[in-house]
């Protein structure tokens, strides 16, 4: 379900280009690196406008009859770089009818785009937290562009796995035979494959405990 939801967001960011009169494409669409240093070690520049899409994890969890509900949260970074100045990659510009959006209209269109969508998946329409601007003065391939965060919250029920609940055997004795260090030879029957247990006369330490029922 989580793969799904993170697919069905960068799906529906990308038809926004057709479906919505955007006025611009998307040239990055890609679920959030889990190495964000490691993804930008080699990159020198990243292709705008950009976004990235992630799973950031469940910030509750509720029970119900239909099994434990998670509250996710679901982030959506969005990237803008125009060469002109700062302003333009905030603000945007026009030039020879073409658009070339800025940080705040991508911020917005994802808002516009994604808010009260559940993509007909199992989960609660999604309804916006937060959004913040992103420092990304450090990484090379960022610099010169304006980085906006959003996070996202959903409800998303995940299934009870049933299993035939078979009552264990009660433990009443613990024995253990112990090799330090592992070197090997703690077998009962070596003519045997495999490890033969229990191995009291070859092993290097044995524990023995009898519990009380």
């Amino acid at each position: 379900m989580i793969a799904a939801i993170e697919t069905a967001i960068l799906t529906r960011l990308k038809a926004a280009e057709a479906g919505v009169p955007l006025g611009y494409d998307w040239r990055l669409l890609e679920t959030y690196p889990a190495d964000w240093d490691a993804y930008f070690k080699n990159k020198t520049q990243i292709n705008a406008p950009a976004a990235w899409v992630t799973f950031a994890g469940f910030e509750r969890i509720a029970k119900s009859n239909e099994g434990p509900i998670g509250t996710a949260a679901i982030g959506v970074v969005v990237a803008a770089r125009n060469l002109r100045n700062e302003t333009a990659t905030r603000h945007g510009a026009e030039a020879g009818g073409k658009v070339e959006p800025g940080s705040y209209q991508l911020m917005l269109d994802a808002i516009g785009v994604l808010v009260d969508q559940d993509f007909d998946l199992d989960i609660t329409g999604l309804k916006l937290i937060e959004t913040r601007q992103v420092d990304a003065a450090g990484v090379a391939a960022l610099r010169q562009m304006s980085v906006f965060a959003l996070r996202f919250q959903t409800d998303v029920t995940i299934p009870a796995l049933p299993f035939d609940d078979v009552a264990a055997d009660p433990f009443e004795r613990f024995h253990a035979n112990w090799d330090i260090a592992p070197f090997g030879g703690v077998d009962s029957d070596p003519t045997t494959p495999g490890v033969q247990l229990p191995a009291d006369a070859t092993a290097d330490a044995t524990d023995h405990m009898e519990l009380p029922q």
